[in-house]
């Protein structure tokens, strides 16, 4: 009882943040899927976790998996629990940040309470965080960020082995999931770099520190996968990099978001906090300029900490889970201007600051609104067009009485990944009939695991060529005996 006493206000904030994540994503908490939960459904949990969750260096992950498929756990409770969890496990996160800056703030307000418990939850639950609380596995994502948020805070409070203690949950958190770690180097060299002044050597050698924690980590993930596991479906070929094919996906998440916002509202924001940093911080101009300078070290180390798998040539394409630490930085940006508000003591500069937060909260929680309720909306309209397939099936069938068996489903090189009216946001939007599970997502449907088969170039000439498609039409559907062929849209 003492204890619940003296955490009152720890518990209350909890309570608030949990219960403002459960209105902005409240979508999720009913049953929804992502192109892997069809192929998980398909394959079963165990040769799932084997074959991706386990080759991809992720056995909390696999575990947690396993568990289910013991227990016979049905894939939607399963995916509800883990969603909760992923929101306890990141507001969680939301506290502990908010209660490491919140030190920095010397002028106290309950307005500058607030408004730095805000900028604390848009910096956990960043817009391209969102992700996070999409998958199946969403919780040991969200786990990683937690654990991510303790390592930086046990360097950022100054405990004894600091750096050894990071390391250590830091490797834990990487096996949770890779992308979960980039939150980490952000934080402290938020706090190192644009909190704190300390000497160029100082803050040198603080970055390189940070940089070996966080590849040491990336490093074991790599070595479990390729030597423990035997390889995985990343790779690093160096001699593929293509110094255009960098550049393009450095726009695309710089400029353009990746397509989850509207481009330039980032850049946006980071001029805004350059502008502010030279009008109101109290320093000469070589002081401004140099704190400038380490703003945008940040966020330049932000990029490269997103853009890393394109440039060691993994083969992979940007995600919005793989750039939450480009993501943070929204968060980061408002803490700047808060912190540069706070030390001039100027009433006015807070509540432009404020209104500041306030505007990108707001469309923060709208955008996690729309983009989930368009998961789900995205989910029904692949379902209908799977009742229209299975339509189809049940005619022949009962007109030729033979049962389809076996089944191809291909996607056009120019294919629409999205429905009309919808925000192309990747993964959380994306359809499943156009995508590399449209086969799975079919199987789930039809309810029926049909047995994949190839299909010719010449048979796709022959059924689909010179055709073309706006929205379902019967022609995408071509049966021959036992086989269904699908052409997507």
């Amino acid at each position: 009882m003492k204890k619940i006493k003296e955490h009152k206000k720890d518990l209350i904030l909890f309570f608030i943040v949990f219960l403002i994540s459960i209105v902005m994503c409240g979508a999720f908490l009913q049953p929804h899927y992502t192109h892997d939960t069809y192929k998980i459904i398909y394959d079963g949990y165990e040769f799932y976790s084997y074959d991706k969750f386990l080759k991809e260096a992720r056995p909390f992950t696999a575990i947690i998996t396993l568990i289910a498929n013991k227990i016979n756990l049905p894939i939607e409770i399963y995916m509800i629990i883990s969603f909760v969890l992923a929101l306890i496990f990141l507001s969680i996160s939301v506290l502990m940040v908010y209660k490491l800056f919140i030190k920095q703030f010397i002028n106290n307000s309950k307005l500058k309470d607030i408004v730095v418990l805000i900028i604390s939850f848009i910096t956990i639950f960043n817009y391209l965080a969102i992700e996070h609380i999409l998958y199946l596995e969403c919780s040991i994502l969200a786990l990683g960020i937690l654990l991510s948020v303790i390592a930086a805070k046990v360097i950022i409070s100054n405990e004894k082995y600091a750096h050894v203690k990071a390391l250590i949950i830091i490797i834990i958190a990487v096996f949770c999931y890779q992308g979960s770690i980039a939150i980490f180097p952000m934080l402290v060299l938020m706090d190192k770099l644009l909190f704190k002044t300390n000497k160029v050597k100082n803050d040198f050698i603080e970055v390189i520190k940070i940089i070996l924690i966080y590849g040491i980590a990336m490093l074991l993930t790599i070595l479990f996968a390729e030597f423990v596991m035997g390889g995985s479906r990343i790779t690093m070929n160096p001699s593929s990099i293509d110094i255009s094919n960098i550049i393009t996906w450095v726009k695309e998440l710089a400029i353009n978001s990746l397509g989850v916002i509207l481009p330039y509202i980032h850049i946006l924001l980071i001029s805004l906090t350059i502008i502010f940093i030279e009008i109101f911080d109290k320093s000469d101009i070589k002081g401004k300029n140099i704190y400038v300078l380490k703003y945008l070290f940040v966020i330049l180390a932000s990029i490269v900490i997103c853009m890393a798998p394109i440039v060691v040539g993994s083969g992979l394409s940007l995600t919005p889970r793989m750039c939450i630490a480009y993501g943070t930085t929204i968060g980061i940006s408002l803490f700047i201007m808060m912190y540069i508000a706070d030390r001039n003591n100027k009433k006015y500069q807070v509540i432009l600051v404020s209104s500041i937060t306030i505007i990108f909260f707001i469309l923060n929680v709208t955008l996690y609104i729309v983009l989930t309720n368009q998961h789900i909306l995205t989910n029904k309209l692949d379902e209908k067009d799977c009742k229209n397939i299975q339509k189809i099936i049940e005619e022949y069938e009962a007109k030729t009485n033979k049962e389809i068996t076996k089944m191809v489903a291909v996607c056009r090189p120019d294919k629409n990944l999205y429905y009309p009216n919808i925000i192309h946001a990747g993964a959380i939007t994306q359809k499943a009939l156009n995508s590399w599970a449209n086969k799975q997502a079919i199987c789930f449907y039809l309810q029926k695991k049909y047995e994949f088969v190839p299909i010719t170039l010449e048979q796709y000439i022959s059924f689909w060529g010179g055709k073309s498609w706006n929205q379902f039409s019967e022609e995408q559907v071509v049966i021959k005996d036992d086989i269904l062929y699908f052409c997507a849209y």
